[in-house]
């Protein structure tokens, strides 16, 4: 945290940082690091992909690869695990989908 504070302190006219994780977990980091969070100009807010838009994806991850197209069946069970996967507190996304 010491480097970044200086090096933020020290290249502020041409550094861009990107700070990225759940907005709770990024609230408690700059909590407890009072410094970054003086130096920290923007905050944006990306919201989570919805399950039809995780569904949407994952499906062209599998297209893409060559792999089969979902059945009816396969599509209620995906449903299914992208909505218990939503509420892990693992859950990161496509990153998550890509562990599938």
């Amino acid at each position: 945290i010491e480097i970044i504070l200086q090096v933020m302190e020290r290249q502020r006219k041409d550094l861009c940082l990107i700070f990225a994780d759940e907005k709770d977990k990024l609230d408690f980091f700059f909590k407890a690091n009072p410094g970054i969070s003086s130096r920290v100009g923007h905050y944006l807010h990306f919201p989570n992909y919805s399950t039809k838009e995780l569904k949407d994806i994952f499906v062209s991850l599998l297209q893409k690869e060559g792999f089969f197209k979902l059945t009816k069946e396969y599509d209620e069970k995906l449903d299914i695990i992208l909505n218990k996967l939503q509420n892990q507190a693992y859950y990161t996304n496509i990153r998550s989908l890509e562990l599938i």
